[in-house]
């Protein structure tokens, strides 16, 4: 996940999906991660994120900022970005991760137009299947001028609670395509 400074947004939408993950294919399995295109390494996450993951019954404590070009991408399945500008910056240095790197709504407007596709056994096997699915569903120009989350920073609780919201439910419906279903009890 990247956003600007990786303290609001990325960290935020990471640690939802990185529950997703565990729940779904157990603890370890995956790794979901946060970096910052413009980010000052070791800042603190904002307080609005912390409160929001607190709600949820996640912990953000212990996160830093960590600027994106302090992360390895090669071995990456998947960066969802938080705006088409955070996508630019990261495909103009590393334009091989093009066909895989997505802002958050232009992900999501592509994977509900893919059709219905049968799970593969390894969970990195499908995460590679919907990618491929969704960059070539990608939302024609015209529609993207919607697809950035705005930032939260300097914006007071509500603005983060809003957020929240959204980012819960974006995470459902990329863990859904993603991860499959939540297991159901035996």
């Amino acid at each position: 996940m990247v956003c600007t400074a990786n303290v609001g947004r990325s960290p935020l939408f990471a640690v939802l999906l990185q529950d997703h993950a565990d729940r779904r294919l157990g603890r370890g399995t995956l790794t979901v991660g946060s970096a910052g295109t413009n980010a000052r390494a070791g800042d603190p996450l904002a307080e609005g994120s912390r409160r929001v993951a607190a709600r949820w019954g996640l912990s953000l404590d212990q996160h830093c900022a960590t600027p994106a070009r302090f992360v390895t991408l090669d071995d990456v399945a998947l960066v969802v970005t938080m705006t088409r500008r955070h996508r630019k910056v990261i495909t103009s240095h590393r334009p091989e991760l093009a066909p895989r790197t997505f802002a958050l709504r232009e992900l999501l407007a592509a994977i509900d137009a893919i059709d219905e596709e049968p799970p593969a056994a390894d969970p990195r096997d499908r995460i590679r299947g919907v990618v491929a699915a969704a960059d070539a569903r990608r939302p024609p120009s015209r529609f993207r001028r919607h697809l950035d989350v705005p930032d939260p920073v300097g914006g007071d609780q509500q603005v983060y609670d809003a957020l929240g919201e959204e980012f819960a439910a974006a995470a459902e419906r990329l863990a859904d395509a993603l991860f499959g279903p939540l297991p159901g009890p035996d």
